[in-house]
């Protein structure tokens, strides 16, 4: 993730509830 990408760190983050 990078700061500049918000959504990307977002997805990142949550990458296991986006299942």
């Amino acid at each position: 993730a990078d700061d500049r990408n918000p959504l990307e760190e977002f997805r990142e983050n949550n990458y296991e509830e986006f299942l």
